[in-house]
């Protein structure tokens, strides 16, 4: 064997969505199917680069038992495989964990399932003992919140084994479910889009076992922290939240000079499989746009929305992209630009399932501001200017900003958060999604400022 092929996939997260009937919500419809077409991309994927196994890294299923759906989807996909012969070595994560007690994967000869201890399987299946092999360690999780590093029943596993075992282990890959973090690292390379931290460890505590290539799953960006040895999330299969914008799919990895360790090479490419991929659009007014009508503006938009949409994927397998859209800049008639019929009626307008990939605008925000200057708004010698001082004043003290906010939230009504979006299907609000709240309340703060003192 001079050449390993072997397919990374992570978090598909079947029935993530309940399914409803197709009068109710086409959108709801594509949004619980499109996990089960991103399992049938991935065959037309193994048709066409040939790998020798496949290694999934936890959440292939949302929680509980699977469905009657669920179910059959996957007995054909694993009997697919099967015939192709083509091994399934599966880890499961913090939504699919053992102690759920599912035990429908038993019947599948060809999936290998990890249990809540660090163990390994072979490649080929069943290796005798001697024979040239592939060794993949695993461990899934057995509750629905794993907040311990479980590195250590690792260390004990290769500690017990015999020098002389490894040999004939020609590539060693590494299956975990898990939130790693780089130690040495002032970037944040990987973007947590779950809002969960599960196993928190660091790629060093990693780089610490004789593994050639670290599969990781749980967090849904796919992200390369390390290339020696290789540490990489496949990310999710398909998106599961709006944040997860772009492409999804999975990591065709190839190893070339696999029998001579000191020659191996280790090539990742990523190929997307998602039928439905999320965007954010911002769309800006600025000032050459100050003085159009409203009938204007909605042709601007129009038009400056259909400029977006030119190239933004490359994907295939899309045929439907779900976006998020954000009115930026300041605008005369930014009020009315920004009152929910014109949005509503906007989003309708630029909704359009006629064309492929089908463009399903789901929310339409008004970040606009009145045509003044912000910036120097605090250096004037009148009473705006003593408020806008105020209010620079009070950003330098976290906690009291906190409770002017608090009270102008609910007394004031200047945004709910469901009508920013940013707290949506979360049980958790995560550090940036409460840093752009209170951006978007201050912001809207200054715009009641404005027109009050300075009416136009």
């Amino acid at each position: 064997m001079q050449r390993l092929c072997f397919i990374h996939i992570s978090d598909l997260h079947l029935d993530n969505f309940s399914s409803v009937k197709k009068e109710e919500n086409s959108l709801a419809v594509r949004l619980h199917e499109a996990p089960y077409e991103a399992l049938q991309n991935l065959l037309e994927l193994c048709e066409r680069c040939n790998p020798q196994f496949i290694v999934f890294t936890g959440d292939l299923y949302q929680h509980g038992l699977l469905s009657l759906k669920a179910r059959t989807y996957l007995t054909k996909f694993f009997n697919a495989l099967a015939e192709s012969k083509i091994p399934f070595y599966y880890v499961k994560g913090n939504h699919d964990h053992i102690g759920q007690n599912d035990s429908f994967f038993t019947q599948f000869p060809y999936v290998f399932v990890y249990q809540d201890t660090w163990s390994y399987f072979t490649y080929p299946p069943n290796a005798k003992q001697g024979e040239k092999c592939i060794r993949l360690y695993g461990y899934s999780h057995n509750t629905r919140k794993e907040n311990q590093n479980v590195l250590q029943n690792l260390h004990d596993v290769f500690a017990i084994s015999h020098t002389e075992e490894f040999e004939n282990v020609l590539f060693s890959i590494g299956l975990f479910h898990a939130t790693v973090k780089q130690k040495n690292s002032s970037l944040e390379k990987v973007k947590n889009t779950d809002k969960h931290v599960m196993a928190l460890c660091y790629d060093e505590e990693l780089k610490e076992f004789p593994i050639n290539y670290w599969a990781l799953g749980h967090i849904h960006e796919h992200s390369v922290l390390c290339e020696q040895p290789y540490i990489a999330y496949a990310g999710a299969m398909q998106a599961t939240r709006m944040g997860e914008t772009g492409e999804r799919g999975a990591l065709v990895v190839t190893i070339d000079n696999i029998e001579d360790k000191e020659q191996i090479q280790i090539h990742t490419e990523f190929c997307p499989l998602s039928p439905l991929e999320s965007y954010d659009i911002v769309l800006s007014l600025g000032e050459d746009e100050a003085y159009m009508d409203l009938e204007e503006v909605r042709n601007f938009l129009i038009q400056s929305f259909q400029n977006e949409l030119l190239g933004l994927t490359q994907n295939p397998y899309c045929v439907d992209e779900v976006i998020r859209i954000v009115i930026d800049g300041q605008h005369s008639l930014f009020q009315k630009i920004s009152a929910e019929d014109f949005l509503i009626e906007l989003g309708e307008n630029l909704t359009n399932t006629e064309i492929n990939p089908r463009v399903h605008v789901k929310k339409v925000f008004s970040w606009l501001r009145p045509c003044f200057d912000f910036v120097t708004a605090y250096k004037r010698e009148d009473i705006l200017g003593e408020v806008f001082r105020v209010l620079d004043t009070l950003k330098q003290d976290p906690r009291l900003f906190e409770e002017i906010l608090t009270k102008l939230e609910s007394e004031f009504k200047i945004k709910k958060e469901y009508e920013l979006g940013f707290f949506q299907n979360s049980e958790m609000r995560s550090e940036n999604q409460i840093k752009r709240y209170k951006e978007s309340l201050f912001r809207a703060c200054e715009n009641i400022i404005v027109n009050i003192l300075e009416p136009k």
